[in-house]
């Protein structure tokens, strides 16, 4: 499957499974991954799907909250006023930055409308050269184009848009676990040869893996779909025929669950091409 096919199905805006509810703090609970599906297409007749208006409403009118200094960051459409910096991320991309003399250009896989951007451009706005490209679905990149971008971050339809790029790396967070054949876009993935990919905030269980329907607390926004919990095992077994894994870290914001008796947890990981 091509990979603007696969745009075209893919991803909610950048979801974090477990969020915080928004003035206990208090972690919800496991509850909100129901069943154990067979296929993606049975999954996601249970499902109401990725492409709600609602989503992308409620998402716009909180970053721009973000964008004009209202709200420290945004997440899972909610809005924080205390920055909560991903650190694991921050320091995986630096570290790929400084092998490229402090240049850096970005492809965020599914990246919202600069969720994790806005989060922690912070300590990556020094860089000699940066860019942050994020690729996402058509209705995403559109309002992203005309509300969002700058100088510094881009909205594109496809990974290959940003191939043109030097100092590339892709990240690749919270977004593997809701396309419909995740195994499948690696391997498409893995043909672009691209010099680094970082995997965040990723849905695994150790050996085994379930397909689940997510549903969104009504706190955020009503809505329903498909997602993995993949295999952290065949998982590394597809990325280490191309890359060496670098480092492993655990997920800043999402503690462990179980689901259906199995531990999940999300993790990420910084490969290099070999």
């Amino acid at each position: 499957m091509k990979l603007k096919k696969l745009i075209k199905q893919f991803i909610p805006p950048v979801f974090l499974i477990i969020f915080r509810k928004l003035k206990k703090n208090e972690p919800i609970t496991h509850s909100l991954w129901i069943g154990n599906y067979k296929n993606w297409e049975q999954a996601l007749t249970k499902s109401s799907g990725y492409h709600q208006d609602n989503i992308l409403d409620k998402v716009k009118t909180s970053l721009l909250k973000v964008k004009n200094g209202q709200a420290a960051y945004e997440r899972d459409s909610v809005v924080f006023h205390h920055k909560q910096y991903s650190w694991a991320l921050i320091s995986n991309l630096l570290w790929v930055a400084s092998k490229y003399g402090n240049k850096l250009n970005l492809i965020d896989f599914g990246g919202s409308l600069g969720s994790t951007y806005y989060q922690n451009k912070d300590y990556l706005n020094h860089l000699n050269e940066f860019s942050w490209n994020i690729v996402e679905q058509s209705h995403f990149v559109k309002e992203g184009k005309k509300t969002f971008e700058d100088q510094t971050l881009k909205f594109v339809n496809k990974i290959e848009d940003c191939l043109h790029l030097p100092n590339q790396c892709l990240l690749i967070s919270n977004s593997l676990q809701y396309l419909p054949a995740p195994y499948e876009f690696i391997e498409t993935v893995l043909e672009l040869d691209l010099p680094y990919i970082i995997i965040n905030s990723t849905a695994f269980m150790k050996k085994t893996e379930q397909l689940v329907v997510q549903h969104v607390p009504k706190q955020i926004y009503e809505a329903t779909y498909p997602a993995w919990f993949l295999s952290e095992e065949k998982f590394l077994s597809k990325m280490i025929k191309k890359y060496e894994l670098i480092s492993n870290f655990k997920s800043d914001h999402t503690p462990p669950v179980v689901v259906n008796g199995v531990q999940a947890y999300w993790k990420g990981f910084l490969f290099r091409l070999k």
